[in-house]
């Protein structure tokens, strides 16, 4: 028997070398005889172990003879066991895999048996596999989206669960998705609990101290960071690279610019997992799509799975609470705040490159062309811009409606081939901008016409094509030796719409110029018609200068002789209340310049009294502000400013904000000196919106002597003021102009300060209104003063700034001041005018982070329509927020220039210069610009305060900006009231 017990003994190591999964059935096992002559055995169920690295668990089984002692030996670090010793059988042993180190890794276990009377033992192969690379989605937005979860491999796994800023679990590798009572890391027993968070500090007494990202004074020290610094977000400690975790605003882009549609569990498509698909909705992008499974969240030690929640990267500044995508179920899919403690799922995000290329809008250097049989090509060109407005560059296909007509080359070049009209449209992807090309036969015309002159129709009304014949050449029914041109009228249609007749010159003309237009008209079926002018074939003025006209079925002949305004006029014969079908005839078309004009300042009109000049011109700051008269007219907002200008001096008055003008640059204001009184009075009209075409009258008064505007009421609410001019009378200057109703010429006298009366005149006719406005260089109709473009200097910062001030043309002037959220300059800054309170600070209606101060909306951070770099210069430009300051001081060198210096023109203020490498060379100047206070401005010429973009969110009557003078440039955030005047510098991404 010993002798066999000797045998056995050298058999005790037993080596499988298959490699399989841990669902394997091969058998790695030990057999042993005993001296009591019975075999014992020891075997696995594997003798190798190969997972994913997704993979947080693993089972094998292990059988033992039942008084067989064994235990597991070299147990690697990054696994834990369920059992690590026993006597005899278990069924099952599982393995946990602790966190994944984004590397592959193997190493082995041994089983050995502790048992005296035995030696041996058998080797367990184990293998983790590194994780895929993530991958991102293309949606055509601002980032780009990765397909799967951060500690998932695919879009349906839930992944892991972070609290905001931490970048490990709380629980161990393995309990992602399970409630366990134990495997929490150390510390964290509780959970994701509240006293367990990383960047708060709980004291015995549960008092909360915040320890980062924190802007309350009150809960601790106040480092102001609203967004996860690259070492906190765990998408970009995790994934490396650009990765991170999406700020709010990014997750708001997500949830506006596509179609969310909710999978419930079980589907065919998504592995049977609940979730959102989530597809573009942006053009060339509606293929692409993300997945986010409803993952569910935790607090505590449990998971919940009802309530759905991916973490953003931002903080809401009022509550101290981060901002997160939320949804219940198939419901309530939103952005909140919630717990910086609770647990997560997180769906990183990286730079797009291109967002910058979708397309959003494409336009043509040309809406119209009016050529002839015998012009020369023209060539269009076509321009894409993207979300941002910028120009990018994309390939267009040129398309032409009726090649009889005009051909276009790939280069956008327009070729005539025949008289008539077509479309030439420049189409890229569903994008697409049309020319409308109307050829005439220049043969034909010559014998009608004289002078250089285009004849054409319009043939839409609000976009839709009608059915109107072409103006044509005929043979006159009787007179069959006379050639006219004919307009048929709608067919089936009796309106104020059923034809036009443009008749334009083309020849160079100027303001003030006189002009002689002379033809013959008849028609088939006598009727009356109204005779309308305009500046182009779209946009009407007023007809009342000219007088209507009835067509006879005789030819009658037409003269007006008027003084032109605009470098441009057409003639619109508008063919109202005709017949259906009715032929329209016009013959012997004529224009001539009898004499050359003065011309009004396109820089505004001006007279100069005793040495001083006094000129008037309106000014648009963004010219995107503008709204439509019911016919279609577009007005303008704007604001009527004065220069005075006395020797080398110069001073600029703001007479009136908020005015609403025509956008075609003839602002119907006027001005007059009266030197008996020495009195300034200028009449300014402004549109009232949506109320038809009804309008205040205003008169801007002031004594040449000591300036200081006021605003009388001349009228309020009223058809009046058209073509308004100031006529010297017996009685000194009136005020004279048309009413749109019943064209009536009007007449406005003033009796003492804001003393107007109003009455209807004969005294003048409506064409004596054109010239009359430029007799003696004192009735003076305002030009429109072009604004200056924005430009910027890029410093090698975050963001680039502007080089001069909303308001001002070049760095050292000043430029208008605001008071902290308003768009509008103001004669007065004081709490009891200004527009988010209701008269003090303790009555805020917006931007309120206090019950104590007025209407709570905690919002912290102005919005883009109270943002008045974006609402003047449109595109991205915004007010410069507290990080920007921060980050131009620190990065910059500031030296301070006084008054007198040669470099800035002898302003005040500081020379900004990057210290960035490859920047160097490049600076900003941000001039002393003092502050207005009340009617004032004060210390212009010292100091100079400039806004940001937020509150202070513990005085929120405060905003915070940026404060500088010969010794100080810094940020603060107490001491700027909100009604105050400041200046604004714009910046730009």
């Amino acid at each position: 028997m010993k002798s066999i017990n000797n045998y056995i003994s050298a058999l005790l190591i037993l080596t499988v070398s298959a490699v399989c999964s841990c669902a394997d059935s091969t058998i790695s096992d030990l057999l042993f005889a005993s001296d009591f002559g019975y075999g014992k055995q020891l075997s696995l169920s594997t003798s190798s172990i190969e997972v994913d690295s997704h993979r947080q668990s693993c089972e094998f089984s292990l059988t033992a003879s039942d008084d067989l002692d064994w235990y597991f030996d070299n147990i690697p670090s990054w696994i834990t066991l369920s059992h690590d010793k026993g006597v005899g059988s278990i069924s099952s042993i599982s393995i946990q895999f602790k966190e994944n180190i984004g590397a592959e890794r193997s190493d082995s276990i041994m089983i050995k048996l502790s048992d005296p009377r035995y030696s041996g033992y058998i080797t367990l192969q184990i293998k983790q596999l590194a994780p895929p690379e993530p991958q991102y989605v293309d949606l055509g937005l601002s980032v780009n989206w990765a397909t799967f979860n951060v500690g998932a491999t695919k879009p349906e796994e839930y992944g892991d669960y972070f609290a905001w800023g931490e970048v490990e679990t709380y629980y161990e590798s393995g309990y992602a998705q399970e409630n366990p009572l134990t495997h929490w890391k150390e510390g964290k027993s509780a959970g994701y609990d509240w006293k367990d968070y990383r960047f708060w500090e709980v004291s015995d007494d549960d008092k909360l101290t915040v320890l980062k990202y924190n802007t309350d004074s009150k809960l601790g020290p106040v480092d102001n960071k609203t967004v996860l610094d690259p070492e906190d977000d765990i998408a970009h400690v995790r994934w490396g690279g650009d990765w991170r975790m999406p700020t709010r605003t990014e997750l708001y882009e997500l949830l506006d610019n596509c179609s969310w549609i909710w999978y419930s569990a079980g589907n065919s498509f998504f592995d049977g997992v609940a979730g959102y698909k989530v597809t573009s909705r942006v053009d060339g992008y509606t293929d692409n799509y993300i997945f986010l499974p409803a993952a569910g969240s935790r607090d505590g030690i449990n998971i919940e799975y009802l309530r759905n929640k991916y973490w953003s990267s931002t903080l809401d500044s009022l509550y101290v609470v981060p901002y997160a995508l939320y949804f219940m179920g198939f419901e309530n899919l939103m952005l909140a705040t919630w717990n910086n403690y609770s647990g997560m799922s997180v769906r990183p995000v990286c730079p797009s490159t291109g967002y910058l290329s979708v397309i959003a809008s494409i336009e043509l250097s040309q809406s119209e062309l009016n050529m002839t049989t015998g012009s020369a090509p023209v060539r269009l060109t076509a321009t894409a811009r993207n979300n941002y407005g910028d120009e990018i560059q994309k390939e267009f296909q040129w398309i032409s409606s009726d090649n009889n007509v005009a051909t276009v080359s790939d280069d956008g070049t327009v070729t005539v081939v025949g008289a008539g009209t077509c479309i030439i449209s420049a189409v890229t992807g569903s994008f697409r901008s049309d020319c409308i090309v109307n050829v005439t036969d220049i043969e034909d015309l010559s014998q009608i016409v004289s002078g250089d002159i285009t004849v054409s129709v319009n043939d839409y009304y609000s976009g839709i094509r009608r059915e109107v014949a072409e103006p044509r050449i005929v043979v006159d029914p009787a007179d069959p030796g006379n050639r006219c041109i004919v307009v048929t009228t709608n067919s089936g249609y009796s309106n104020n719409y059923d034809a036009q007749l443009f008749i334009q010159w083309n020849e160079e003309i100027e303001s003030g110029d006189t002009i002689l237009f002379t033809m013959r008209y008849k028609a088939d079926i006598p009727q009356s018609s109204n005779t309308e002018v305009h500046i182009s074939p779209q946009e009407y003025i007023y007809h009342g200068l000219l007088p209507s006209i009835s067509f006879s079925t005789e030819w009658q002949e037409y003269v007006h002789e008027m003084v032109v305004y605009d470098p441009a006029r057409t003639f619109v014969f508008d063919l109202s209340y005709l017949k259906s079908g009715n032929n329209c005839y016009f013959d012997d078309i004529s224009f001539k310049i009898l004499s050359k004009g003065k011309s009004a300042d396109p820089e505004g009109a001006e007279v100069t009294f005793e040495g001083v000049t006094y000129r008037i011109y309106k000014e648009v700051p963004d010219p995107s502000i503008r709204y439509a008269l019911p016919d279609g007219v577009q007005v303008i907002k704007a604001r009527l400013k004065m220069d005075v200008i006395d020797g080398g001096s110069s001073d600029t008055y703001v007479l009136g904000d908020n005015l609403y003008f025509r956008e075609d640059g003839n602002s119907y204001s006027c001005m007059v000196l009266d030197t008996d009184k020495r009195e300034i009075v200028v009449f300014a009209l402004s549109y009232i919106l949506g109320v038809n075409y009804s309008m205040n009258g205003y008169a801007y008064v002031s004594s040449i002597d000591d300036i200081s505007f006021s605003r009388e009421i001349v009228f309020s609410s009223a058809n009046w003021g058209w073509w308004s001019y100031f006529a010297e009378t017996a009685d000194g200057y009136v005020l004279r102009h048309l009413s749109f109703d019943g064209n009536n010429v009007m007449e406005s006298r003033r009796y003492g300060v804001n003393s107007w009366s109003n009455m209807i005149t004969t005294s003048s006719s409506s064409s004596k209104a054109a010239i009359n406005r430029f007799e003696n260089g004192r009735a003076l109709v305002c030009g429109q003063r072009q604004p200056v473009m924005p430009e910027y200097v890029d410093l090698g910062l975050s963001v680039k700034w502007a080089t001069f001030n909303v308001g001002a043309t070049k760095p050292e002037e000043y430029g208008d001041y605001y008071a902290w959220g308003e768009t509008e300059t103001k004669t007065t800054y004081d709490w009891s005018i200004y527009k988010w309170c209701n008269g003090s600070s303790s009555t805020l209606t917006k931007y309120n982070t206090s019950s104590s101060y007025g209407t709570v909306d905690n919002k912290t951070y102005l919005d883009l329509e109270d943002d008045v770099a974006h609402v003047k210069w449109g595109g991205s430009w915004h007010i410069p927020t507290n990080e920007e300051y921060q980050e131009l001081k620190d990065n910059c060198t500031w030296i301070w220039y006084s008054s007198g210096n040669t470099e800035f023109n002898g302003v005040a203020g500081y020379k900004v210069t990057s210290n960035k490498s490859g920047y160097t060379d490049r600076f900003i100047f941000l001039p002393a610009a003092g502050f207005r206070l009340f009617n004032s401005l004060h210390d212009d010429g010292f100091i100079s305060y400039y806004w940001s973009s937020s509150i202070n969110t513990v005085d929120p009557y405060y905003a915070r900006f940026l404060g500088i003078n010969s010794e100080v440039h810094n940020t603060f955030d107490t001491g700027g009231e909100r009604y105050l005047g400041f200046p604004v510098r714009p910046v730009c991404p």
